[in-house]
């Protein structure tokens, strides 16, 4: 009986599978639809992994993995409190800091929100200034955009109204 199941779930994994590496054949608004019913599946799935083997104590939704987005964690150490993702076997801390986080020079972060948000200098000036790498650059450009939106209009306009007096 075991066994069935087992071949009857491998035979739905791979229709599941070669349908979706046909779906490269339709039209934008076909895959918009799949995408939609795709993720509200997934969204199924994960809470019914959550609610039926929650290895966190302060619920499944507090302590997800940022790499997996899994809910399948546990939580080890002091200092900071960090977790250990069951599914993906990667490690996180809880609550961070997302831009002062692991950083060996916090500070230039500071001076990159400051620099965009007060000067209209180009993206190279800020890099030489700062003494960044342009990888650098835009890592932290997407970090902070996520913390502070309101800056993607001000990291856009770099340097376009220079000409207009």
């Amino acid at each position: 009986m075991k066994n069935e199941r087992q071949e009857t779930d491998m035979q739905l994994q791979k229709e599941i599978e070669n349908y979706i590496s046909a779906c490269e054949q339709k039209s934008e608004k076909a895959l918009r639809e799949l995408r939609l019913v795709l993720f509200n599946a997934l969204r199924s799935i994960d809470q019914k992994l959550d609610s039926e083997k929650s290895v966190d104590r302060n619920g499944p939704a507090a302590n997800r993995c940022p790499h997996c987005n899994s809910g399948n964690t546990k939580g080890y150490g002091r200092n900071p409190l960090r977790s250990y993702c069951l599914d993906c076997q990667h490690a996180f801390v809880k609550k961070r800091s997302s831009l002062h986080y692991r950083r060996r020079s916090p500070q230039k972060i500071l001076d990159l929100i400051v620099a965009i948000h007060t000067t209209d200098k180009h993206a190279t000036e800020i890099i030489e200034e700062l003494k960044i790498s342009v990888q650098t650059y835009y890592k932290w450009k997407n970090e902070i955009i996520l913390v502070f939106p309101q800056l993607e209009e001000k990291f856009r306009q770099r340097g376009k109204n220079r000409g207009k007096l």
